[in-house]
């Protein structure tokens, strides 16, 4: 089972593990589900332009402020799980 730009191998292999403890369903940023990516394309992932600069990579990226966060003991995403989400994203979010 490899990871790859599609929602169920995302959701599965990064969201699920490393983003759901913080951003599950009725919380302030929401990312249990495709739907609530694309509710917040504007401010997550610039409107699908120039993904690479979006808040949403730059989180992902970054060593100051990083996602996920240091204090919450999980893996930051590796450079190909950034890759493929970047890739995700400017595909529009496929299944």
């Amino acid at each position: 089972d490899i990871l790859e730009p599609k929602w169920a191998s995302i959701q599965k292999h990064i969201i699920a593990p490393k983003c759901l403890q913080c951003h599950g369903p009725g919380t302030f940023l929401p990312l249990a589900t495709r739907q609530d990516f694309f509710d917040q394309r504007d401010e997550l992932l610039n409107d699908f332009q120039d993904v690479e600069e979006s808040e949403l990579v730059k989180r992902l990226q970054s060593n100051s402020n990083p996602m996920p966060p240091t204090w919450s003991g999980m893996e930051k995403l590796t450079t190909e799980e950034i890759n493929i989400v970047i890739q995700w994203v400017e595909q529009g979010l496929p299944n």
